[in-house]
């Protein structure tokens, strides 16, 4: 099974659970297993702090999947150079 990472934005955002949640539930029926960093970052305050957290676990993964709204969020361009860097596999949304 493929083990997918989702990225998108996530600071500023009231509620950004919700939109990870969703997506998280659709890469599941297509039968990936899947890493949702807001359930990974529950709580944290420190966008570093979760920003190591969320490195780590992205490259224990086959792949990322980009939300569409990572162009606008700095820790999803880390996780995307991260990502193509180390080989996986990158899916748009």
């Amino acid at each position: 099974m493929t083990k997918i990472y989702i990225s998108g934005k996530v600071t500023g955002l009231k509620n950004p659970q919700w939109k990870f949640e969703r997506t998280e539930n659709h890469l599941k029926k297509l039968g990936y297993e899947v890493v949702n960093p807001t359930v990974l970052c529950e709580g944290m305050t420190s966008w570093r702090d979760a920003m190591k957290i969320c490195i780590k676990h992205l490259l224990e993964c086959d792949a990322i999947y980009m939300q569409p709204d990572w162009v606008d969020s700095r820790g999803s361009k880390i996780e995307l150079k991260y990502a193509q860097k180390n080989g996986l596999e990158v899916i748009f949304e």
